[in-house]
């Protein structure tokens, strides 16, 4: 559905209600704020695409309330909306290579001429390689988006309005726990953490301890954190008022997109809430 279908949609909505008696003489004027809040769906668009749970927070100033346009009356706002949409975990393969350094101790005792004799020794060795890894990844992102809203009010007690914004998200992926996978041309992930005690002729002894843990020292090529994107949205809306100070939306649209495509875009596609007015 386009964004035109969509608004035209949401008015003839308007103009469908206006048979029902409005909650309230409801409408808005310069110097109003609203506050929304509500929860929505979208998905992350890519090889993988994937739905999200959408978390949102709006605000907004009613900034002109003597528009025209084709004869009608409309009202400006502008505002700020932060969302929060994160997806189930998914499993992603990454790359890591390491290379590090680690110790050898060897301690013991040897007995000479009758006399006890300590000693330790430390000995240096390299590890070096590549491997492969299961990474259990979550997604999150956060978009920060300053709105130009146009609403139009067909009866009392409903508000039709459109809305434009530009801004910042943020993308995150957090992860779990790795799990090795073998895979050809790849030397793979080795660990060790043992004590093994030899005992020497004469009475004496030595103890090898040998610790290295490759998976922990290495540095991972393609494991995501947390980046930058472009961010906008621009959906359509209706608000009922069920009294002068509260009522419940709906939006449909792009109401928040973070976009980059190498990570996967995410759309936010519609959401359902209540808003206040002061």
């Amino acid at each position: 559905m386009t964004m035109k279908k969509t608004i035209s949609s949401l008015i003839v909505l308007g103009a469908m209600l206006s048979g029902a008696p409005a909650a309230s003489a409801q409408t808005l004027t310069k110097g109003d704020i609203l506050a929304d809040f509500g929860f929505g769906v979208g998905v992350i668009k890519g090889p993988d695409s994937k739905a999200t749970f959408t978390q949102r927070l709006g605000g907004e100033y009613i900034f002109r309330d003597d528009l025209s346009l084709f004869g009608r009356d409309f009202k400006l706002g502008l505002g700020l909306a932060v969302t929060n949409s994160f997806c189930r975990p998914g499993d992603m393969l990454v790359a890591g290579m390491y290379n590090y350094d680690y110790n050898i101790i060897r301690s013991g005792m040897t007995i000479v001429d009758g006399e006890r004799h300590l000693y330790t020794n430390v000995s240096t060795q390299n590890r070096a390689g590549t491997g492969l890894a299961v990474a259990r990844q979550t997604r999150s992102d956060l978009t920060f988006l300053p709105q130009a809203t146009i609403h139009y009010e067909p009866v009392e007690g409903i508000d039709v309005y459109a809305t434009l914004g530009v801004g910042l998200g943020l993308m995150n992926y957090s992860s779990g726990e790795k799990t090795p996978v073998e895979s050809q041309g790849f030397t793979g992930f080795g660990g060790a953490d043992y004590s093994e005690r030899t005992d020497l002729p004469g009475g004496g002894f030595e103890t090898v301890t040998v610790r290295y843990d490759d998976m922990a020292n290495t540095t991972w090529f393609n494991d995501r954190k947390t980046d930058a994107a472009f961010a906008m949205a621009i959906y359509a809306g209706v608000r009922y008022w069920f009294t002068p100070r509260f009522a419940a939306n709906l939006q449909v649209g792009m109401v928040s997109g973070a976009i980059k495509k190498s990570w996967g875009s995410n759309y936010d596609l519609c959401t359902i809430g209540a808003s206040w007015k002061f």
